[in-house]
């Protein structure tokens, strides 16, 4: 409709791999929309989510590989060393058209990320994701020459997360790490 949509998209993968114990299974939803109350207003809220498992055939010696380079290395294949994965990242994309010169935007995003590992030791990992980044634009003509300037600040905040263990109960924790990084940018643009 002219005020509002909506999509939404999924799809599934499976593969069995080039190598022996290399299956791999994917899932991935995206719903996605548009609100427009009115021609000066848009708003686009999102959310996709993304999961998978895959199993870790291991490395292998140039000398296995010569004889056959689709083996599984036989430890990672007796453990059954695997990985899996999920992701969720939902956000909003305003605008606002101030006048027809002046528009502002604030793009929003959240990603939330977990993988997981079952090789060699057992091990988690997470980290979170926000982001903003909103930003003035100015365009005009000035006589024959056209006019164009942004301000904006971007702003960015990520907390990693990780941790090993002893044992695939993840019980007997022998590691563990904790790391927030903060970007902070703000920028201003003419051109002419």
């Amino acid at each position: 409709e002219e005020k509002f949509g909506i999509n939404f998209s999924g799809d599934y993968t499976q593969s069995k791999g080039y190598r022996d114990y290399n299956t791999s299974k994917n899932w991935h939803a995206n719903l996605k929309s548009f609100i427009k109350p009115n021609s000066n207003l848009n708003f686009v809220p999102f959310v996709n989510y993304s999961a998978g498992n895959f199993d870790l055939p291991g490395p292998l010696t140039e000398k296995e590989f010569l004889e056959n380079p689709q083996q599984a290395n036989s430890f990672s294949k007796s453990s059954k060393d695997k990985g899996s994965f999920s992701i969720i990242s939902t956000g909003l994309n305003s605008s606002f058209e101030i006048t027809d010169s002046i528009k502002f935007e604030i793009p929003t995003s959240y990603n939330l990320t977990k993988r997981g590992y079952d090789n060699y030791g057992y091990s988690n990992y997470k980290f979170h994701l926000v982001e903003s980044k909103p930003k003035l634009s100015f365009e005009s003509d000035l006589s024959d020459v056209k006019f164009k300037s942004f301000v904006g600040y971007d702003f960015t905040f990520t907390n990693y997360f990780g941790n090993s263990y002893s044992d695939i109960e993840r019980q007997n924790e022998i590691n563990a790490y904790n790391i927030i990084q903060i970007e902070n940018s703000p920028f201003v643009n003419l051109s002419f």
